[in-house]
């Protein structure tokens, strides 16, 4: 496995440290520890007992190549974002690509990496594609301000600004310097489907009207939405395919 190309290589930010090939209990902000205190909190553990959320609901399983997905098989449609896409707190049969791919019978890749922005998907989309040779690409792209930053050894660490002084870089929020590196990689990325004759479908819908089990991020409802406005544009773009063939 090609390093800082999959959901499991950024393991330093994450409760497990989650390796390819095995099965966990627990991931991201979906973490025991968090769920134990909503369990104790009155008003949140009556939130997971109407979602019907357990210690056991969930199961994180990662293929070969490190992300939450089975193995991948080239053609088809390949899904980027972030943890939304990845499915923090849900099944992964429950998110929307998932969903997508059981309604449409074609195999949907999901490649999404927890805590990513722009910076990650314009990194990782060019060795994906030419890998898995998707016929649709679908980007579920949130929170521009996001980035990676490459430390003194190498190594590549996932920027929030939630979780770092917004002193020490606050040069990096300035809604010019947010708008111009996220501008370049949407280019970037867009540029690399054109270069390979691939459907480019982007999307930065952010509605959250249910929630998973770690109560932050979208649950099984929200999923459903997420998939049905996906669905028009990707059913649009085979049938376009279809026609371009005959």
């Amino acid at each position: 496995m090609e390093k800082y190309l999959s959901a499991c290589d950024f393991s330093s930010r994450q409760t497990i440290s989650h390796k390819p090939s095995e099965v966990y209990k627990w991931s991201q902000t979906d973490s025991e520890s968090l769920f134990k205190m909503h369990v104790r909190h009155k008003r949140t553990n009556k939130k997971l007992k109407a979602l019907g959320w357990t210690k056991d609901s969930i199961t994180y399983e990662f293929n070969s190549d490190g992300f939450r997905d089975k193995e991948f098989e080239s053609g088809g449609i390949c899904f980027f974002g972030c943890s939304y896409g990845y499915g923090v707190g849900v099944k992964a049969e429950d998110r929307f690509s998932n969903i997508i791919q059981n309604t449409l019978g074609i195999r949907c890749n999901n490649l999404c990496v927890p805590g990513s922005g722009s910076d990650t998907t314009a990194r990782i989309l060019p060795y994906w594609i030419e890998k898995l040779k998707p016929i649709i690409v679908v980007n579920h792209f949130l929170f521009p301000v996001r980035r990676e930053i490459v430390n003194d050894d190498s190594t590549i660490s996932l920027w929030l600004p939630r979780y770092m002084p917004r002193k020490k870089f606050r040069h990096m929020i300035r809604d010019d310097v947010v708008k111009e590196l996220t501008q370049k990689n949407i280019s970037t990325i867009q540029q690399c489907c054109n270069n390979k004759n691939i459907a480019y479908i982007e999307s930065n819908d952010l509605m959250n009207d249910s929630l998973g089990r770690d109560l932050d991020h979208p649950g099984t409802k929200t999923h459903i939405e997420i998939a049905k406005t996906f669905l028009t544009t990707i059913k649009q773009n085979l049938k376009n395919e279809t026609v371009d063939k005959n």
